[in-house]
């Protein structure tokens, strides 16, 4: 399964270089949380930063409207944190999760303006392929008669349903592949970079179990494009 998200990643770079009008690399950040469904009100998602990085396409539709399309390997990260009584003394539960995508967004694209800065908005959906991840951190156990001790939570992030024999260091979820919605607007700077702002608005929910969570990211990228169709 490991090799069918980076199969098709290939699949896509090839047909993006071959059809595009404009092709640019892209590169920045993600800020990442995500939906909480959770039973305890002690329980916080607290979002984090992480990268991303990929190649986009534009095909043009007369002098204004343009289709985006890209491949983005996007790194969605956040912290759960919860602090609560444990029988006669506390524990605190802190673990940063951080889930690899290969996202494929298609977007449309509408400029305003003339000469060295161009405005547009952009609106669209996105399919993203979970391709692994990582989780860091530890639950500490405060006794108050005794020295705290803790359980190490490091390991990896994979998908399917639970083994019954799954050991501490995996944690599983139930969906690999996330649907969405993005809306974001950006700045192109005298036809040599462009900086773009999105939100993406997960709606399959990736866990199903009564702690599931749907992806929230917002996404600064800056490209440059290397086969640039000017906008007059």
């Amino acid at each position: 399964m490991r090799i069918l998200p980076i199969a098709v990643f290939i699949f896509f770079v090839k047909i993006t270089l071959c059809h595009a009008q404009t092709i640019f690399p892209r590169a920045g950040v993600a800020i990442s949380t995500r939906t909480l469904h959770s039973n305890a009100p002690t329980v916080e998602v607290r979002p984090r930063t992480s990268f991303l990085f990929g190649i986009g396409a534009e095909f043009h539709f007369g002098k204004k409207l343009e289709l985006l399309t890209e491949i983005d390997y996007v790194s969605r990260s956040y912290q759960v944190y919860n602090d609560m009584a444990f029988g006669a003394g506390w524990t605190v539960y802190d673990v940063v999760y951080r889930h690899n995508y290969i996202d494929f967004p298609i977007m449309l694209k509408r400029y305003f303006g003339t000469g060295a800065f161009k405005f547009y908005p952009s609106a669209g959906v996105y399919v993203g392929a979970g391709v692994g991840g990582k989780k860091n951190g530890r639950q500490t156990f405060d006794h108050q008669n005794g020295p705290d001790t803790y359980i190490n939570l490091d390991g990896e992030i994979r998908y399917g349903a639970d083994p019954d024999n799954a050991r501490l260091e995996f944690e599983y979820y139930d969906n690999r592949i996330d649907f969405g919605i993005l809306a974001g607007a950006g700045l192109v700077l005298y036809k040599v970079a462009v900086i773009d702002f999105r939100y993406g608005l997960g709606l399959v929910n990736i866990d199903e179990s009564e702690s599931g969570f749907k992806n929230r990211t917002f996404q600064i990228a800056l490209s440059v494009p290397l086969k640039f169709h000017p906008i007059e």
